[in-house]
């Protein structure tokens, strides 16, 4: 699947089934694989700089989940854990090349439901996981917390203006404090707006 020896540092879309995904990756792509698969309400960009300092060693991999991200969000994608397990493990098949010679294991690190997507797809493909590495990952759960839920419908909502007041308000929600939303998330509702904004100008 891989062209050449030479260390990769980009940042790319790739064809799934009929979305594109939006992923990042460092590294020499001989060296043993790592994927970070990020939280709730986020992207790859939440690891920062932590891939790109670890491919001195590793060849590393971001990826926005699908409907998160710059990633595609179709209505009729599946949101479910199984849905997610599904969408990471066809992609290190089809993009990453698990299956092909040498490419044959990953280590996966998740955060909060990334963990939580992450230990589902160890759990039913040992044979691709080298590692598994949970940051304060969520539970093992038969379906969606109501949080989840209601971020995953607001995500959804078509209305660019009334996704943002949906999403704030969801994201409100996750903070026990109301009063220490403002300063917690203020550069998220940035971003967010922006887009919103950015979106109006198309």
């Amino acid at each position: 699947m891989y062209h050449n020896n030479i260390e990769v540092q980009h940042k790319s879309l790739f064809q799934l089934r009929k979305d594109l995904i939006h992923f990042r990756e460092y590294g020499d792509p001989k060296n043993k694989h790592v994927l970070f698969i990020h939280g709730l309400g986020a992207s790859s960009l939440a690891w920062r700089d932590i891939p790109d300092a670890l491919s001195k060693y590793f060849h590393t991999i971001t990826v926005d989940l699908i409907g998160f991200g710059l990633s595609n969000k179709p209505e009729t994608a599946d949101y479910t854990i199984k849905g997610f397990r599904k969408f990471i493990v066809d992609f290190l098949r089809e993009r990453i090349g698990l299956e092909e010679g040498e490419h044959k294991k990953i280590s996966i690190v998740g955060h909060s439901l990334g963990g939580y997507i992450a230990a589902e797809v160890a759990i039913g493909n040992k044979e691709m996981i080298e590692k598994l590495v949970l940051i304060d990952s969520s539970g093992i759960l038969e379906g969606p917390t109501p949080l989840l839920q209601q971020y995953l419908n607001a995500a959804m909502e078509s209305d660019p203006i009334l996704r943002y007041k949906k999403v704030q308000r969801v994201l409100e929600d996750l903070y026990a404090d109301r009063s220490s939303f403002q300063w917690r998330s203020v550069f998220l509702l940035e971003q967010l707006d922006n887009k919103v904004q950015n979106m109006h100008l198309s």
